[in-house]
């Protein structure tokens, strides 16, 4: 069951609206304090800061639901956190990067899930509430950064994360960030959709990220398969070719039908 566009993006707007809780300046500001809190004195040896990072600074923002971790990598070594805020500008995941070697803070917003994305997943799943579709905004999350190597790799400009319920579609922008611009259900007003293919493609990605028990490393080995099988993604940009072409708004034939039916039933 549809829900009317109208009221689903009235909603969306509505609740974004007014969550001021999560918005990005005070939950980041939050973060930060926690970890300045937790590291103490800064005037400590590297070994000190970094094992104060990880026993203080990531057990705290663990309990305030603030999904954070260390890496030690070549590119970067120091903490990184995950956050979500909702806003007017939409539902964002969030990447906040902790340098160990200098100390400061560098914010990005790698995934972001626009208004009218929102409001078409409300419309398309027949619920009435953004938090009934949270779950499915997370799982797009979750995935996101699996599908950015593909898109960064072989040249996307236009992307989908696939669900469990639907599809997400929208773009690359700087290169860096995803824009999530509209949800659907491929297939599910009859007619053939050229993402049906694609969603089939990634199933098993999706479904290893559905799953509670699977090993955290199995989407990772999925990826580096399907990486290493399509020469860097670049043959999945062939099979899909118009993932290299821009995203451009397609007009809603649901939203016609409501209007249509509204139209019969004032007259």
């Amino acid at each position: 069951m549809y829900v009317d566009p109208r009221v689903a993006l009235g909603r969306t707007q509505f609740e974004l609206g007014s969550v001021t809780q999560f918005l990005d300046i005070s939950c980041r500001q939050r973060i930060l304090d926690a970890v300045v809190k937790a590291v103490g004195n800064p005037n400590i040896t590297n070994r000190e800061y970094r094992r104060r990072l990880q026993k203080n600074a990531i057990p705290a923002l663990r309990r305030a639901n603030v999904l954070a971790y260390y890496q030690q990598h070549e590119e970067f070594t120091g903490l990184i956190v995950h956050y979500t805020t909702v806003g007017d500008d939409g539902i964002a995941r969030r990447l906040l990067l902790w340098s160990h070697a200098d100390r400061t803070a560098i914010g990005s917003v790698p995934v972001c899930v626009e208004p009218h994305a929102v409001a078409r997943c409300m419309q398309r799943n027949g619920v009435m509430s953004v938090g009934s579709i949270l779950p499915e905004i997370l799982q797009a999350f979750n995935l996101a950064p699996y599908f950015f190597e593909f898109a960064w790799k072989s040249g996307w400009k236009q992307i989908g994360i696939p669900t469990s319920s639907g599809l997400f579609v929208g773009e690359l922008q700087n290169e860096v960030d995803i824009v999530l611009k509209t949800y659907f259900k491929p297939g599910a007003n009859g007619r053939v959709s050229r993402w049906s293919p694609y969603i089939e493609y990634f199933r098993d990605l999706v479904d290893a990220a559905n799953r509670e028990d699977a090993p955290g490393d199995e989407m990772q080995n999925l990826q580096d398969l399907k990486l290493a099988a399509t020469d860097n993604g670049r043959g999945v940009a062939a099979r899909f070719s118009f993932l290299t072409e821009p995203y451009v708004y397609q007009h809603d034939r649901d939203t016609a039908l409501w209007d249509q039916a509204r139209a019969l039933a004032v007259g």
